[in-house]
């Protein structure tokens, strides 16, 4: 912050001090100076002494005072929305109504309110004005418990807020295959599917493992779990027996095998190991990727 002369009060314009006021006071401009770089403000009233005007509990009673600039309207990690017509590059859509997540905010040395945001997909923008608020808006956004229906849902960044018809919103884990329900371009379109990496956020959303993309935050309204089929084990040699001429290999492994024996328990390989067909669903799979066992639902 940049030390203006100007805005020093002393004697002769001490009541312009509002009580209780924010700042720092000394007994010289040298010293005020200092104070104003390596000390954070505390409160200063007025003093009923004529010479020294200014007094607060860290610095007793001083001859000047200098007032510190209004606090930023925003902070790192806040949820903003956008509360004025933005069109930026040309002819891109209107961020009017879109929100972002406050990455930097700081005051120049000009006076000027300095603020950057960013949208989940990573792009980043700076807005500069003495008011950010002419521009943007802090919002809270709804966690999983507040999420009823009508509930008003938001992605930071280039897509339009929705609204929700279900009480709540799908429960994610670590793990889940999901898809993409609603286009999110230039960056994902409908159907672009994924893995759930991490659902530890103060917000509605999960980190989604974007398959060949990264990981990425996206809103839980916009995914659905991909349901994954399950496989029990074959019952008997009956139920083996149309998939007795397939190849299947150790998950994990390279090398594939076939059956050279079975009957009502498992199977015995080309090596002579038997399996039973428990051990066979749980750790063999074909040459599609299925375990090898009866697929039970879609």
């Amino acid at each position: 912050m940049e030390f203006d002369k100007s805005k020093i009060l002393t004697c002769v314009t001490a009541d312009q001090l509002v009580e209780g006021q924010l700042g720092w006071a000394n007994d010289t401009i040298s010293w005020l100076e200092s104070d104003v770089i390596f000390i954070p403000p505390y409160a200063v009233s007025k003093s009923n002494d004529i010479e020294f005007p200014f007094e607060s509990k860290e610095r007793g009673k001083r001859r000047y005072f200098y007032p510190a600039p209004e606090p930023l309207p925003f902070a790192v990690g806040d949820t903003v929305e956008i509360i004025k017509d933005v069109i930026f590059p040309p002819n891109s859509p209107n961020l009017k109504g879109l929100r972002f997540k406050v990455d930097a905010i700081y005051r120049q040395d000009d006076g000027d309110q300095y603020m950057a945001v960013v949208a989940d997909n990573g792009r980043r923008m700076a807005f500069i004005d003495p008011d950010l608020t002419k521009w943007a808006k802090k919002v809270q956004e709804p966690t999983n418990e507040d999420i009823k229906p009508g509930t008003i849902l938001h992605v930071n960044g280039y897509s339009k807020p929705r609204t929700t018809t279900k009480a709540s919103e799908p429960s994610f884990k670590v793990g889940d295959r999901v898809e993409l329900t609603t286009s999110q371009l230039p960056f994902f379109r409908k159907g672009t599917q994924g893995t759930v990496s991490n659902t530890k956020l103060d917000s509605c959303k999960v980190h989604v493992n974007v398959d060949n993309r990264g990981e990425w935050a996206i809103n839980k309204a916009d995914l659905k779990i991909i349901t994954q089929p399950t496989y029990r084990p074959f019952a008997n040699a009956e139920e083996f027996k149309p998939y007795r001429d397939e190849w299947f290999k150790k998950k994990g492994d390279v090398g594939f095998d076939r059956a050279e024996y079975y009957d009502n328990v498992g199977i015995k390989n080309s090596k002579g190991f038997f399996l039973t067909y428990a051990d066979f669903v749980a750790c063999y799979e074909r040459e599609n990727g299925e375990p090898c066992g009866i697929k039970e639902q879609a």
